[in-house]
Formats: structure tokens, C-alpha cells, sequence
């Protein structure tokens, strides 16, 4: 190879391996270049130093062929590639809500993360250097963010400040959360902004836990919890949290959708939360636009334990199962879509008479192969709820309740609702059995080809014959 074919060879690759977003600028010579080298040397350092890049030098022995200066260009910035980020910002003081991304730690705050965060070594398991320790940036080129090689991943420590940097580093990249437990001190957010969005990808037994002494009321994951925007044409605009574990320790609030739209939350379980899902008045209006599928909730067992809360509009949820709560779902939001959703009861006998499976407050929401197991009543429409809809769902009782009142329906105001093909499992006359309980008169609702056995039904009333169609 010619000398100035090799010069423009040596450029070439120097510049891709800079093009790494590497801090490092490779210097190349040959043995022949000594005396010029060494000027040039020096004058690449002043400049190096100016811009606060970092200068290697690599002396290439004999004849130079392109594989040559290949292997010394890769080889030179695996070497000497620092590791990201170099310092996450400060998680905030005790109570106070997510911090914007590098702001300074508040008085009393959790302390810093560490400067040099652990690398990833050519195995590709992450390892923690002494501080300064150079190492390569496997974890940024692999198409994805591995939380592990930047956050504790063991429970010993607070990982929230460093999951927010990257966050805040990483716009428009999945972050990976590999099996373990990160310990969470405060919420994370992500950002709702399609430009700065990130999307989380938990594995099935990455376990994000409320630390014990948890004193936040908003949720351990805040999805769209700063950068709120109203944009649905920008990529980015779709982002989720999938699969893993979200621990509430009893105290903690799972996740709650914010400020965004298009949201996804998808095969997720949550354990011991007080409300395990929150969708939150979306950006369009009130209408959020999320979509949930897969997720298991097992509450807390608290009188204030809330499988879902959705005061937002327009969303749809499937395929879920939730426990150990007092109120399965509240629907505040109207033109929601709920398919396969099944609450069941197994919190404490003394709070059964206040149990609900599901509780709507709106109007226009769609219940498709629905099922209320085992709460004192399976469905509460609220005094402004109208045009609910009830196709093909069921209301069940797995044991007597003595004395205990078991009702499919219930309406704080006219009946409004439309149901179609509702089975009603009253099993034993023990319990008060009611079809449905009206407040007032009137409504345009109406009941239709219900599947019971009409016998056990020995409430008084009986109102429930005056909507049969």
C-alpha cells in the first residue's frame, strides 16, 4: 500500500472508530513519520486538549496494510473507550417528585451516584472497575441499554438515580432491565415527549422494589411523568413498560400513565401495591389512549387497596387478573374498553360489605367476558354513570357469606347500563341475593337474556323484573 493511499486509510478508520461517540481521538504514524509525527503529535494534543478530548497515539511498526490499521483502530478503542455516564445525576430529597435530568442533589438528599459507572468486559458480564478504569462501551452498541451495567441490580442499593440518567441520556432507546432487583428510593420517570421517549423491557424476574421506608405518593413508575406532550405523529410517541416484576412493599403505588398518549403496559405482574395501575387524565383532552394487556395485580389487602384507577378516557384493557384489593377497578373516564378483566376477592372478611369489583363513575364504557368473583356487589354504577354496557359477563359467589349481601348490580341513581347475556352465579340462599339494587326510578337501561337460577334469588324488591326486555 502506497503512503498516501495509507494516510487516507488511517484517516478513515480514526474517524470511524471516533464516529463511536467516543471521547478518543486515534493518532496513527508510522515508524517513517518520526520526526514529522512527533509535530504533528504535538500540535493534535493542543488541539485535543482545547476541545477536552482525549488523545492516543498508536505507532505502527513496518509496513501498514488496511487489515493492520483495522485491528489497531478497533483494538485502540476498546482500550481506551471511558464508561457511560460519567455521573448520573442526583437522586431527590425524600418526598419530592422526580428532579429534571442533572439537577443537584436537595439538602438531605440520597447521595450521588458513583462517577464511573461498572463495564461491561469482552464476556459481556457486567464487572465494576476501580474508579477511572477505562473500559468498553459493549453496552450502548448491542441496540439496547443494559440497566445492569449502570445500576445496582442486587437490592443493596438505591438504583432510582441511576435508571432517571439514563433515562434522561438515552432518548428514543429501549432500556433493558436484565433478571434481579432494583431497589427504587424514588419514582422514575420517563418522558411523554415522543423526541425524548425511552421504552422499559423487563425480563420476567427483573423485580423493581419500593424501598421499605417508601414515602411518595405518587407511583414507584411514572410513564409520561415529565415532558408532557400531545403528539401522536412524531416517532417515539409509542412507548411501554413490558414484562418484569413491580414490588410495592406493601406502602407504594405500582405505575401510573401521565401526560402522554399512546401508552402500552404489557405483561407485567405487580405484588403488595395499594393501587397497582393509575391512568391519569391523558394529554388530549381527557383522553389518554393507553393500552394495557397481560397485567396481574395482587394488591395490598388495605382498606384503600385499588386494583386500577382510570379517570382517563379511550383506553382499553385486556386479559387482566387482580387480587387482594378492596375495589378492583374505578372507572372515572368515560369510552373505556375492558375485555376479560376478572377482580377477585380475597382481602379480609371485616371489609367485604364496602367490596366492589368494579366501580363506574362515567359514561359509554364497553365490559366484554367481564367477571366480578366474590365481591359483596360485582358492579356499582355511580349517579352520573350512563350508557355502560355489560356483553356476556359474570358475576360469581365461591361461598355462602351468611348474612352477607351478594348483588350483581347496582345502581346509585337511575339504571342507565345496557346488559346483554349476564350470568349470575348465586349459589346458596344464605346471603341476601339481589339481581339489582336501584336508588331511583327510571333509567333507560335494560337487562336481557340473563343467566341465573332465579330461585336463590330472595331479595324483596326485586327490581330487576321491571328492566327485563
Amino acid at each position: 500500500m502506497g503512503r498516501d493511499k495509507a494516510k487516507r486509510r488511517i484517516g478513515e478508520f480514526s474517524t470511524g472508530v471516533h464516529g463511536l461517540e467516543s471521547p478518543t481521538v486515534l493518532f496513527l504514524l508510522t515508524a517513517g513519520q518520526t520526526e514529522v509525527g512527533d509535530e504533528k503529535l504535538a500540535g493534535a494534543r493542543r488541539h485535543a486538549d482545547a476541545l477536552g478530548w482525549n488523545l492516543a497515539p498508536l505507532i505502527l511498526k513496518g509496513r501498514i496494510s488496511a487489515a493492520v490499521v483495522r485491528f489497531a483502530a478497533v483494538a485502540l478503542a476498546l482500550a481506551v473507550a471511558p464508561c457511560a455516564p460519567a455521573a448520573p445525576p442526583c437522586a431527590p430529597a425524600p418526598g419530592a417528585s422526580c428532579a429534571p435530568a442533572g439537577a443537584p442533589c436537595a439538602p438531605g438528599g440520597a447521595p450521588c451516584a458513583p462517577a464511573v459507572a461498572p463495564c461491561a468486559p469482552a464476556g459481556g458480564a457486567p464487572s465494576a472497575p476501580a474508579p477511572g478504569t477505562p473500559c468498553a462501551p459493549a453496552v450502548q452498541t448491542a441496540g439496547f441499554i443494559n440497566v445492569a451495567a449502570f445500576a445496582p441490580s442486587d437490592g443493596s442499593a438505591d438504583a432510582s438515580a441511576a435508571i432517571q440518567a439514563l433515562i434522561a441520556a438515552n432518548p428514543n432507546r429501549t432500556l433493558w432491565f436484565p433478571d434481579g432487583t432494583y431497589l427504587l428510593e424514588h419514582p422514575i420517570c420517563t418522558p411523554a415527549d415522543p423526541r425524548l421517549s425511552v421504552d422499559l423491557q423487563l425480563s420476567n424476574y427483573a423485580i423493581l422494589k419500593a424501598a421499605p421506608d417508601w414515602a411518595h405518593t405518587n407511583a414507584m413508575v411514572r410513564l409520561g411523568g415529565i415532558h408532557p406532550a400531545n403528539n401522536i405523529r412524531t416517532p417515539g410517541s409509542v412507548y411501554s413498560l413490558t414484562g418484569g416484576i413491580i414490588d410495592g412493599s406493601g406502602v407504594a403505588d405500582g405505575v401510573s400513565i401521565e401526560s402522554g398518549r399512546e401508552t402500552r403496559v404489557r405483561l407485567v405482574s405487580m405484588k403488595r401495591v395499594r393501587v397497582g395501575l393509575h391512568i391519569k387524565r391523558g394529554a388530549n383532552g381527557n383522553s389518554a389512549d393507553a393500552d394495557i394487556s397481560d397485567v396481574h395485580i395482587v394488591g395490598n389487602r388495605a382498606p384503600d387497596s385499588v386494583g386500577v384507577v382510570v379517570d382517563a378516557s379511550d383506553n382499553t384493557l385486556t386479559n387482566m387478573r387482580i387480587a387482594d384489593v378492596r375495589t378492583g377497578l374505578e372507572i372515572n373516564g368515560g369510552g373505556n374498553l375492558l375485555t376479560n378483566v376478572h377482580p377477585l376477592w380475597t382481602n379480609p372478611g371485616d371489609q367485604y360489605d364496602d367490596g366492589v369489583g368494579f366501580r363506574d363513575n362515567s359514561g359509554n364504557n364497553c365490559y366484554h367476558r367481564c367477571y366480578a368473583d366474590h365481591f359483596s356487589v360485582g358492579w356499582i354504577f355511580g349517579p352520573k354513570s350512563f350508557n355502560a354496557v355489560l356483553d356476556t359477563c359474570i358475576a360469581y359467589w365461591y361461598s355462602p357469606n351468611p348474612g352477607k349481601r351478594h348483588t350483581a348490580i347496582r345502581s346509585d341513581g337511575p339504571f342507565r347500563a345496557q346488559v346483554s347475556g349476564m350470568q349470575i352465579g348465586f349459589r346458596w340462599t344464605e346471603a341476601t341475593n339481589t339481581v339489582l339494587e336501584v336508588s331511583e326510578p327510571g333509567g333507560w337501561g335494560f337487562l336481557r337474556d340473563l343467566r341465573m337460577d332465579s330461585r336463590l334469588v330472595n331479595e324483596e324488591r326485586k327490581a330487576y323484573l321491571e328492566y327485563l326486555r
